[in-house]
């Protein structure tokens, strides 16, 4: 109750896509935990919950798990801490494509529906929620600018939310080549 709580009291200044995600791990995760009165949560029962997750899930993802059941709790009970262990990050290999195999892609999905949404994402490294967000508006064709000033993110029950970029630096023009 204390997360569902959490979530209804911060739902106007959570973006849409951190709802659905917190309400997703409501109901999928820490399941042996929710009819816990948070004066009898103990560190071992999280720690036995984490250790769980720890056999499926990735450790950013029980990171976010974590921090959500933390924060809800620390919400309603100030003072409270857990001393567990989380695992460790894994470094993700990143794989940065060559210029001759971008201009593949977008050789490829020249025509196609995809050709822009491509062309911006590799040309000018906007988010997919930047894409989709676009408006006439944004495009300053007297000085040949485009202004990123919101994002479509995909919210509770699956509904697309429009809301501000993801950070403040995400409020910004850029002068495509």
């Amino acid at each position: 109750q204390a997360i569902e709580n959490y979530i209804t009291i911060k739902d106007q200044i959570l973006s849409p896509s951190t709802i659905r995600l917190y309400r997703h791990i409501r109901k999928n995760q820490f399941q042996r935990l929710m009819d816990v009165k948070l004066d009898k949560l103990t560190q071992d029962m999280v720690q036995s919950e984490i250790n769980a997750m720890s056999k499926t899930l990735a450790p950013k993802t029980i990171r976010n798990n974590y921090s959500l059941l933390y924060t809800a709790v620390k919400y309603y009970k100030p003072g409270t801490v857990f001393n567990v262990a989380l695992p460790q990050a894994k470094k993700k290999d990143l794989y940065i494509p060559t210029p001759q195999e971008v201009n593949q892609i977008i050789h490829f999905a020249a025509g196609t529906p995809m050709e822009i949404p491509i062309v911006l994402a590799a040309g000018l490294g906007l988010r997919k929620s930047e894409i989709l967000a676009l408006k006439w508006d944004n495009v300053d064709f007297d000085h040949h600018t485009i202004t990123i000033d919101s994002a479509i993110v995909l919210g509770p029950e699956h509904k697309l939310y429009e809301k501000a970029p993801k950070s403040t630096a995400g409020n910004r023009t850029i002068d495509p080549p």
